[in-house]
């Protein structure tokens, strides 16, 4: 199929009704039929939404040319996009404004679109996982927000993340018709303006609609334990790159983590260049594993520990256990595993190599000392999980060994 062919005729029909031709051109660099799947290819360019998986679609491109043109969109204008699905408006925007933030709540959309926007080249563009609130507070304010989803009400948190004379879209109604809504903030109240009907997902969040994909059957297991359950040792990475907004968000899990009275000796080193990982992987034994997934991984994190800071007041250690640096680091690093968990990312512990050679290698200064390797990135295939010793045998009721 020619794709070119179709791109034109498609905007041909969508000049008609769009009267910013920016947006127009914008859509004529952005390929539809990289964010739809193979199996939709051929309909990549007729002006209707198309299923993408997770009962989730990309939007008709009339819905997406309507939406971006109201926002007025310049390049110094910060956009923020609710629901980056596929990541096709995620592109369109990207191609109009100088930074765009996008969130997503399903990690395998966002994934995928991370994929995607970035094998096209785009580097203004900050993805994240949505929580329960809507919305990147961090990012605000916001010269422009947009939602890909449909809400019952106007979300109040939204509009208090947007810009004064800043610009919503949004779609507004049931879960099943919404009508596309333009909302202006102004100093002194909002200006409300209906677009067109349509219909749109459910947004899903705090201000809007409750997860309607929650199963009932209790056999099916959804609770926060499938975030450890489902953790694997990674030893084998693909060469997709890591995008930078989701390093961030790793890296932002360690810096939550807990530490002896809030101590926070930790330091990490991010490493990407392949000569250096080369030479960091050389500090393993020939025979260990950690040496591929330390080559193969697209990003290294190298974790230190400021020494005597964890466990000590004034110089001196305050338990008979020493310095607690590796301990409080050790939990960082797991925070940081079980958040690439959920973005779909894997990673290593690795311990055991040549210390003193890395902290020469990465110029670590005295009074740190080097914990850890930890590869990072996107699996290479599925890693079937160790057993795990039953519960009897490893917890003891009173007293060691009670039962």
């Amino acid at each position: 199929m020619d794709f070119d062919i179709a791109r034109t005729r498609l905007l041909k029909q969508l000049d008609a009704e769009i009267q910013d031709k920016r947006v127009l051109a914008a859509m004529s660099r952005v390929p539809r039929e990289c964010f739809v799947p193979e199996q939709e290819s051929h309909l990549a360019y007729e002006n209707i939404a198309l299923p993408i998986g997770l009962n989730q679609t990309i939007s008709q491109p009339y819905i997406v040319a309507l939406m971006t043109e109201r926002l007025q969109i310049t390049p110094e204008k910060k956009v923020l996009e609710i629901g980056t699905g596929s990541g096709y408006q995620t592109a369109i925007l990207a191609e109009l404004s100088g930074h765009v933030v996008t969130t997503e709540r399903l990690p395998e959309l966002l994934q995928k679109a991370q994929i995607i926007l970035n094998q096209l080249g785009y580097t203004n563009i900050e993805t994240h996982l949505a929580g329960e609130t809507l919305g990147w507070k961090e990012g605000a304010p916001y010269d422009a927000i947009i939602t890909t989803a449909g809400a019952p009400q106007i979300p109040e948190s939204l509009i208090n993340q947007l810009a004064v004379e800043g610009r919503l879209v949004i779609p507004i109604g049931s879960r099943h018709n919404q009508e596309l809504l333009l909302v202006i903030r102004h100093e002194h109240g909002n200006e409300i303006t209906k677009l067109c009907d349509c219909r749109f997902v459910s947004l899903i969040g705090n201000d809007a609609w409750d997860d309607e994909n929650k199963p009932n059957s209790p056999n099916i297991s959804t609770g926060p334990l499938d975030l450890f359950k489902t953790r694997r040792s990674i030893r084998k990475y693909k060469g997709t790159q890591v995008y930078d907004g989701l390093l961030l968000q790793v890296l932002e899990a360690g810096r939550w983590a807990p530490s002896w009275k809030n101590s926070q000796c930790w330091r990490f080193i991010i490493v990407k260049d392949t000569g250096q990982k080369a030479q960091l992987a050389e500090t393993l034994s020939p025979h260990n594993q950690g040496r591929n997934a330390i080559i193969s991984a697209p990003v290294l994190i190298i974790a230190c520990a400021e020494l005597k800071k964890s466990g000590f007041t004034d110089g001196e250690p305050r338990t008979i256990r020493g310095d607690w640096g590796m301990f409080d680091t050790g939990l960082a690093l797991e925070n940081m595993a079980l958040m690439a968990n959920i973005l779909g990312l894997g990673t290593l512990h690795i311990g055991l190599f040549d210390h003193k050679r890395v902290e020469t290698l990465l110029g670590v200064p005295e009074g740190f000392c080097v914990v850890e390797m930890m590869p990072l990135g996107y699996p290479d295939g599925e890693v079937i999980a160790p057993p795990r010793k039953a519960l009897a045998e490893i917890v003891y009721k009173e007293k060691f060994g009670g039962s």
